[in-house]
């Protein structure tokens, strides 16, 4: 059995290539426990390998680009607002 409870939710983050700028290092998967970002070609954005994606969301405010989203994963503060 699995040491999640119901109220906790699972959060896959999908990356817009659009935004993302294929940082190196990248700063969201420096915040990946889980080590899920993976990168084939070091001057390509990264991939999240589904497979080892824990879901916690984690990486999600880091990306300095807001390259990231995840449905109820906390994002960087809007500077605007």
């Amino acid at each position: 059995m699995s040491s999640m409870s119901l109220s906790q939710s699972i959060v896959i983050p999908a990356i817009d290539y659009d935004l993302c700028q294929a940082c190196r290092p990248c700063e969201a998967s420096k915040h990946c426990q889980f080590k899920a970002f993976v990168r084939i070609d070091r001057d390509e954005p990264p991939f999240i390998d589904v497979g080892r994606c824990g879901g916690c969301g984690d990486c999600v405010p880091h990306c300095p680009h807001d390259a990231l989203a995840a449905p109820g994963a906390n994002r960087r503060p809007d500077p605007r607002s």
